[in-house]
């Protein structure tokens, strides 16, 4: 063989080498910094839950929501909370529950089973219409009023009037948390304590 045809032949393999070697060492580093990325994407990301309607703009951000978003939300928790029947109250006191923070997470979760048992024994149904609903930033309490309708299989009405309920509420990242859910009587003035609740239906 030619020594100067081996010798251009063994260059040219270094430098293959070396553009190979280079082009490894470009693809680990994107790699690492698309790691990186995906990463810190992980720990930051927000879970926004959307109402399944909204009356006009709404829009939440870090610790904050617009009025629009947080009277949605209201209503939204309000029929999980009121709008039942035996057939589907396990589903909506599960929904319900999934709103609420871990701190008051046990409470009610004994709270709404005993409700539930009591839904299935007596076969009672319930429905809430809203009419009205109004946010007070400074407790951090929306009120939501309209009519409470509440019967028995044989249709025969338990309840039937008029009510306010308040749904205390956080946002904390994006995230809506319900932090209390009180019967407030007929309007928001009457608004009590959950401890004060008991004996009450709500």
């Amino acid at each position: 063989m030619n020594r100067k045809a081996y010798f251009e032949e063994h260059v040219n393999i270094i430098a293959q080498n070396r553009k190979l070697r280079f082009i490894v060492f470009l693809m680990a580093v994107a790699v690492i910094i698309n790691g990186f990325f995906v990463y810190s994407a992980g720990i930051h990301q927000k879970i926004v839950l959307v109402p399944p309607y909204i009356e006009g703009e709404a829009y939440v951000y870090g610790n904050n929501a617009g009025d629009s978003y947080l009277k949605s939300m209201a209503v939204y928790v309000c029929s999980l909370r009121l709008n039942y029947t035996p057939a589907n109250v396990k589903r909506q006191f599960g929904a319900f529950l999934r709103l609420l923070p871990p701190e008051t997470f046990k409470s009610y979760q004994v709270e709404l089973y005993k409700l539930k048992d009591k839904v299935l024994s007596l076969r009672v149904s319930s429905a809430f219409f809203p009419f009205k609903t109004e946010v007070n930033r400074k407790r951090k309490i929306i009120f939501v009023s309209g009519r409470l309708d509440q019967w028995t299989y044989d249709k025969e009405f338990i309840t039937s009037e008029e009510r306010t309920y308040g749904v205390k509420y956080a946002v904390e990242n994006g995230r809506f948390y319900v932090v209390n859910f009180l019967y407030c009587g007929k309007n928001k003035e009457g608004c009590i304590s959950r401890e004060e609740q008991r004996g009450v239906e709500k």
